[in-house]
């Protein structure tokens, strides 16, 4: 089973009255799912949720939604990256391996 990382941020971090490009930390909440080429599912985002990062031990796909289902045609991610997306408070991340 491959493993992924989601943490979630209210936002970016301000500095000097401007965004920074940083995220705002302490993260609202962290999720870890297992997956394979069965897709896994988070849980929903937290409602102050705005941005997720996303690590991945294994190349894969991901899909953010509603009730997503990652698919081989979903955005790919490399396994060892840090990826940082927006998404939506109550909003899921579904992975599935390539």
């Amino acid at each position: 089973m491959a493993l992924v990382s989601v943490v979630e941020f209210v936002g970016l971090a301000s500095g000097s009255g401007q965004k920074a490009g940083v995220v705002q930390l302490p993260p609202v909440a962290s999720q870890s799912l297992t997956f394979s080429a069965t897709p896994g599912l988070s849980a929903a985002f937290n409602t102050a949720t705005r941005i997720i990062r996303v690590q991945s031990d294994t190349n894969g796909f991901v899909a953010v939604g509603l009730a997503p289902v990652a698919a081989v045609t979903d955005l790919p991610i490399a396994a060892g990256v840090t990826e940082y997306f927006g998404v939506s408070p109550g909003h899921k991340i579904s992975v599935r391996s390539a």
